[in-house]
């Protein structure tokens, strides 16, 4: 172990001699810096440059928002109209179901095809006393003949 750290501070060494004369050397060479031969007419371009890059910019990012805007009041008006089409939608199955179930309920005991059938029983009455046969009475309403026979029967209006 000693034999490392021996090595080591002789390592240490040998590098500040290096580093100590580089520093030396360097300062007796006095290195001019490329900024300070910049003269103030360079300077006044570079500053001049640098002040219209910054007012695009800012003009960049005016646009950049103003598009922003409209685009957030575009968004804003399609999510109104999607709120409204939505209750639109609502009400209109509400009022499906509430006709759905007003179809569903019986009408004072009658079912609707009772009252489309009523509608053909009158007709088949009127028929008959027209003076239409049984035969000619069940073709025209598209009914079987016994069912014509018992309207007539029942209305006791016979052939």
């Amino acid at each position: 172990m000693e034999f490392w750290v021996f090595l080591q501070i002789v390592i240490d060494a040998i590098l500040l001699v290096i580093i100590s004369f580089y520093l030396i050397r360097d300062r007796k060479r006095q290195i001019k810096y490329p900024f300070e031969e910049i003269n103030e007419e360079r300077l006044r371009i570079l500053s001049e440059s640098f002040n219209e890059m910054m007012h695009e910019s800012k003009r960049i990012t005016d646009d950049i928002h103003e598009s922003i805007d409209k685009e957030k009041g575009s968004l804003q008006q399609l999510f109104d109209k999607l709120e409204s089409k939505k209750e639109e939608v609502a009400q209109s199955v509400r009022e499906a179901d509430r006709l759905l179930q007003e179809l569903q309920r019986p009408i004072h005991g009658n079912s609707i095809k009772s009252e489309i059938n009523n509608e053909k029983y009158k007709r088949a009455l009127k028929l008959a006393q027209e003076g239409l046969s049984v035969d000619d009475i069940a073709e025209t309403l598209e009914l079987p003949k016994g069912e014509v026979e018992l309207i007539l029967d029942l209305g006791s209006v016979r052939e």
